[in-house]
């Protein structure tokens, strides 16, 4: 990344905001560096623990196996829809932080000159404005948390109650530790699906940074290496003489 922006084209720094660059080496990296493996863990980790819950849950309620399908697809469908919707927010935040990055550092930069010109109100009205942009996708993004912690509490409270009910039903031929080792495993089982549908959403939201750092990685255009020809040795003596000439030139940028 640090390489190939180093060796990019003049018309990319000319065209790219310094926020959008400064985001990739900052916040992109360091959720590349930190929360994508940390989320990934955690992924695979809830994945095994469910597992093993819904064994136990089987083995001893045969019959739960019936409704738990629907129950899967109904999570499933929320995750699928939820998903596309916070990534989306997760890619508009980043795009919304580069130009308030960008303002901030240039008025930093500039700030006697603004204090000169007595141009702090347009600056301050532009930072806010910059802000408030900033914070529409994540406010949107805590509301698609929201929605999503009532939709998968409601398929959790049908885990408990499909639980106990099959628990009832076969009353004679359980016994009362098996039943309550199965309910208390129905109620974690509920709460472990919820985590692992939100683990699994934030983990692909996430994904939007390596996909922002892996563009700067390979698509960003490098100024091409040029080397001199080879010229021979002029005497000492050189210059004689002061004037230029140029003929049949031509130049010209992006």
């Amino acid at each position: 990344l640090t390489e190939r922006v180093l060796k990019g084209s003049m018309a990319f720094f000319d065209t790219t905001p310094s926020g959008r660059i400064l985001n990739r080496f900052s916040r992109d990296t360091d959720m590349v560096d930190t929360q994508v493996a940390n989320l990934m863990e955690n992924y695979l980790a809830i994945g095994g623990y469910l597992l093993g819950m819904l064994v136990v849950i089987c083995v001893l309620l045969p019959w739960f196996c019936v409704p738990f399908l629907p129950i899967v697809a109904a999570y499933k469908l929320t995750e699928k829809y939820v998903t596309p919707a916070a990534r989306e927010l997760q890619r508009l935040d980043a795009t919304a932080r580069s130009p308030m990055t960008s303002h901030l550092s240039e008025t930093l930069q500039g700030l006697s000159t603004i204090r000169t010109f007595a141009m702090e109100a347009p600056f301050r009205r532009r930072a806010l404005e910059y802000l408030d942009q900033n914070l529409r996708p994540q406010m949107l993004g805590m509301e698609v948390r929201r929605w999503l912690d009532v939709r998968l509490e409601l398929v959790n409270l049908l885990v408990q109650f499909f639980t106990a009910l099959f628990l009832v039903l076969a009353r004679d031929s359980i016994s009362p530790s098996f039943a309550g080792l199965a309910l208390t495993k129905a109620m974690g089982v509920g709460a472990i699906l919820s985590f692992l549908v939100m683990m699994k959403t934030q983990l692909e939201t996430s994904m939007n940074a390596v996909e922002r750092i892996h563009e700067y990685s390979h698509q960003v255009d490098i100024e091409h290496h040029t080397v001199a020809p080879h010229r021979e040795e002029v005497g000492a003596s050189w210059p004689t003489c002061g004037a230029i000439s140029v003929q049949a030139f031509s130049m010209r940028y992006r």
